[in-house]
């Protein structure tokens, strides 16, 4: 209180060293409001707080707290001086910033592993729902050969549209952290946005391989390990392509209706150049490009 030492103990202790200076307390109050109003400064009140200090100079609180202090000042004295002004403190390396960041993305989708979860049942789901439509019609006529190329669009298609709409609300969440670790040197573009990959690429690796899986499965498509690899190998690359684009799109963009709204024209483009509503060969030579 005005820069003196008023009580230097537990609660317990102060209550009744306040108590013996004339302050009551009741079980009623709060202990720190007690503490707090007792040594407030009141202009017309000014000695009641001194008379405090003053006594507590002459109890034995205030001799177990100068005990304490000359202990710690002759410990002081025995620590070598070099140690206490020592600064060249090692940074983190590379590796381990990149380690706690990523676990830190890691444990983040963790505990909201909700939208994750939903995400994977609504796959599966839906292969479910084409396989059972499809299931039977996949054969060596010109109706299963249309078949055919409407299931490889649905594997190509549910893993471009859902992942590179999904990624434009992943960074701007955690922008504002990044911002204040870029700041105090902690952290680095090139480490954010890998740790980021690095703890989405265990759900980005199992989405699109159990949809591909039960997809292949109920449509009854030809069984040969080497074409079954390459289809999920290929389902698994546009997924990550797509939500890498995504995360790109939404860094350049901080605005996710402005960011969906550039996307538009670019998933309109994908359709119309898919192959599946118009014949890939007559497509002028000038957009050939955009396939």
């Amino acid at each position: 209180s005005s820069g003196k030492i008023a009580f230097s103990g537990n609660s317990d202790e102060a209550l009744e060293f306040f108590k013996n200076q004339g302050y009551p307390y009741s079980e009623s109050q709060n202990p720190a409001d007690y503490l707090v109003k007792s040594l407030a400064i009141i202009a017309d009140k000014k000695e009641g707080a001194n008379q405090l200090c003053s006594a507590f100079q002459n109890t034995s609180y205030h001799e177990k707290m100068m005990r304490y202090i000359e202990n710690e000042t002759r410990n002081e004295n025995d620590v070598d001086p070099h140690l206490l002004y020592k600064t060249n403190l090692n940074e983190p390396s590379w590796f381990s910033r990149l380690t706690c960041v990523t676990h830190r993305s890691y444990l983040s989708i963790i505990r909201d592993s909700s939208v994750q979860n939903m995400r994977i049942i609504q796959k599966l789901l839906l292969g479910l729902l084409i396989g059972i439509c499809v299931r039977g019609s996949v054969t060596a006529t010109q109706h299963g050969m249309q078949a055919l190329k409407g299931v490889i669009f649905v594997l190509v298609g549910q893993n471009f549209f859902p992942a590179i709409h999904a990624a434009l609300d992943h960074v701007p969440k955690q922008l504002p952290i990044f911002f204040r670790e870029y700041a105090n040197s902690t952290n680095t573009p090139f480490i954010f946005y890998l740790s980021n990959v690095l703890s989405l690429l265990p759900g980005f690796l199992f989405d699109p391989f159990s949809f591909t899986v039960l997809v292949y499965w109920l449509t009854e498509l030809e069984w040969d390990l080497g074409i079954w690899l390459m289809t999920c190998l290929i389902t698994i690359l546009v997924l990550n392509i797509s939500a890498a684009f995504g995360m790109l799109m939404s860094t350049a963009i901080s605005r996710r209706d402005i960011a969906s709204a550039v996307l538009t024209p670019i998933d309109n483009t994908y359709i119309v150049c898919s192959g599946v509503f118009i014949k890939l060969s007559t497509i002028p030579p000038i957009l050939r490009w955009v396939r």
